[in-house]
């Protein structure tokens, strides 16, 4: 009897489209089992003309007979963010999002994570990194352009318990985080940020689940721009150009609603609603129930072999005087479509 070593090469090609950076493709090349030592050595690539990453990765998904993990990573990234300015037309009751500007937000670096796996559906990980962060304006003076140097340590838990990917329809999925960068370290800038966010899958019957978010970010005052939170888009806040609104702190709270299409459009068919309410904040002093934002909007997605197809319509609007007869102050009717595997990095 002879066994024959399974080829451990591979290469996985992707691609997204959609309408905030355009056509990207991804390249994965890996060796799941380099050196017969059990561990896996990557390179990633992915983007399009106005975001790109490339990460260089070394994985060892058990260390030794632990139930440990590591990577160590080695990466340069940058994605371009569109700056926008509101104004509120004479008569009061609607407002436009006039693009002024964009700047691009570039890090490179390296890290090293180590990990554990806590029961079936969560992990704790801790990881150390050494970046870069640098800001330059592409079109308009809208930052100021800056270069630092980041060494920080962020502790990270994860629980996932959705039954299926991308159309869950039970479980459970949160993501929370401490970070902390110190200047005693050897860094440029020190600073603290945590955050969380929480989704909730529930099926009321065969074809109707309903699925409430909440996520939530504090940074302190040090928190350079490279580093904060960011609302708006498709995926993130109805009605809001994609990375529309930026802040050291943030609140968001949605409820969306899915439907399942009893019979197929050439792939299964799902229709989705869902409501934002939202905001960021520079500083604390400023946030204010007032100052929520809303969204609302509606998806029709299709699950297709090369990842979903999201088609959507929203807007967004805000309260400036209660619940009140001419007090809703609307925003423009956005459209979004993406097309393929979506991609965070």
């Amino acid at each position: 009897m002879s066994v024959r070593e399974k080829i451990s090469s591979l290469l996985k090609v992707g691609f997204l489209v959609d309408n905030v950076y355009n056509a990207q493709i991804g390249l994965d090349l890996r060796d799941v089992n380099i050196m017969d030592s059990g561990t896996e050595l990557g390179l990633f690539l992915f983007g399009g003309v106005n975001n790109r990453a490339y990460i260089l990765e070394h994985i060892a998904h058990r260390i030794l007979t632990s139930n440990l993990t590591y990577k160590l990573s080695a990466f340069y990234k940058f994605n371009d963010i569109k700056v926008y300015s509101q104004e509120i037309s004479p008569s009061g009751n609607t407002f436009k999002s006039n693009e002024i500007g964009k700047y691009r937000q570039i890090f490179y670096g390296v890290s090293l994570s180590l990990g554990t796996q806590l029961e079936k559906f969560g992990r704790l990980i801790f990881t150390g990194k050494y970046q870069l962060d640098e800001t330059k304006n592409k079109l308009g003076d809208v930052v100021t352009p800056f270069k630092t140097k980041i060494v920080g340590l962020r502790i990270s838990g994860t629980i996932d318990s959705q039954n299926k990917y991308p159309y869950p329809e039970d479980g459970i999925y949160f993501n929370g985080f401490y970070e902390t960068a110190q200047s005693f370290l050897g860094g440029d800038e020190g600073y603290l940020v945590v955050g969380a966010d929480l989704k909730y899958y529930l099926k009321l019957a065969a074809r109707h689940v309903i699925a409430p978010r909440i996520q939530v970010g504090f940074g302190d005052k040090t928190l350079p721009i490279s580093e904060q939170f960011l609302l708006g888009g498709q995926y993130s806040f109805f009605g809001a150009h994609e990375h529309e609104y930026r802040g050291r702190q943030i609140f968001l709270a949605s409820l969306m609603y899915q439907y399942k299409f009893p019979f197929k459009i050439f792939f299964d068919t799902y229709l989705w609603f869902r409501y934002d309410l939202g905001s960021t904040w520079i500083v604390q002093e400023e946030i204010r129930f007032k100052d929520l934002k809303h969204g609302i909007g509606g998806t029709l997605s299709f699950d297709t072999p090369i990842g979903p197809m999201d088609f959507s319509v929203a807007r967004s609007f805000i309260i400036s005087e209660g619940i009140k007869e001419g007090s809703f102050v609307w925003g423009d009717v956005l459209f979004y479509f993406s097309i393929g595997h979506a991609v965070s990095f």
